[in-house]
């Protein structure tokens, strides 16, 4: 009964980790090259509540690695993009590249992923400064009664 139970749950694990795996997702990347700029044009497949990060790689050897990154983009790239259609990034690539690229092995990287978060982790910083100050005050100060218990309390979500 207990393998049966352990199996259930893996199963169900497993399918929570592909559903999850499935909420975001770029298709349909394309590119058209207008002279000075190349377009690029992509699907973000998400959570339409949710804003992603969207970068662009360039593979110069038929994608075996994307060790090129365009710096010059403007439109849907970068951080809070929505998901939608007909996604459109401008790559001013005289920019980054003013003599241009030669070859026919190249190939674009779109990739995305949720933002992540950037809480402050200053107030923590503060409240743990706060509490070893205080904790070294009330073991150094003058006239200390003898077997002293000091108790401290930390609430649970900190």
């Amino acid at each position: 009964m207990k393998i049966q139970v352990a199996w259930t749950y893996l199963i169900v694990l497993l399918m929570i980790t592909a559903v999850r795996a499935q909420e975001l997702e770029v298709r349909n990347v394309r590119f058209e090259d207008k002279g000075e700029t190349v377009t690029l044009m992509y699907d973000l497949k998400g959570n339409p509540e949710k804003k992603y990060e969207v970068s662009v790689a360039l593979s110069h050897d038929h994608g075996k690695s994307f060790s090129l990154y365009p710096q010059h983009l403007s439109g849907d790239v970068g951080r809070n993009v929505k998901p939608g259609k007909n996604k459109e990034i401008v790559w001013k690539l005289e920019d980054d590249y003013p003599f241009g690229l030669v070859g026919d092995a190249f190939v674009f990287a779109v990739t995305a992923q949720t933002r992540k978060s950037r809480i402050s982790r200053l107030p923590y910083y503060i409240l743990g400064a706060g509490l070893a100050g205080g904790i070294v005050y009330y073991a150094t100060r003058k006239n200390p009664r003898e077997n002293t218990t000091m108790t401290i309390r930390i609430p649970a979500d900190f």
